[in-house]
């Protein structure tokens, strides 16, 4: 009796598994997985990079293959594209992809940006202004 029941259950189970919804389910689940694991790989390259001074850049064959080794052994280039399009925290942290190259936010863009707008455009002019003051010091003292 408990061989029929379990034979019984096999199609069952068998029967579930052309259901596109189950397919659907295990789908949405691939993708959890890689962003679970692509988001923790892309903070450390892009902490990486800004620590090292270095160009935010990897081979995106070679980021895909850090992806797969953190637990997303299905992950790919079209997973990847997918989630620079649709999710948002992965698009913070992607400036630009392509087959060949992955390039990072590093956040240090607009720090760059602002601090040239803040700092001084002719250092010329503060470095003539400054001695004009000495020399007038000079003259006063001179003039005693």
């Amino acid at each position: 009796m408990h061989c029929l029941i379990s034979a019984k259950l096999d199609v069952a189970v068998d029967k579930m598994k052309s259901i596109p919804l189950l397919h659907l389910l295990q789908e949405t689940d691939s993708r959890l997985n890689a962003s679970v694991s692509l988001i923790p790989v892309l903070m450390f390259l892009r902490h990486r990079a800004i620590n090292k001074k270095l160009v935010p850049k990897i081979k995106t064959e070679t980021l895909i293959q850090l992806v797969q080794n953190a637990g997303a052994i299905t992950f790919n280039y079209e997973m990847l594209e997918d989630m620079a399009a649709n999710n948002q925290a992965v698009m913070n942290l992607i400036k630009s992809s392509d087959r060949k190259y992955t390039v990072l936010q590093t956040g240090q863009e607009n720090v760059l940006d602002a601090s040239e707008e803040t700092a001084p455009k002719d250092d010329e002019a503060d470095k003539k202004e400054k001695s004009q003051e000495i020399v007038s010091k000079m003259a006063k003292k001179a003039a005693k």
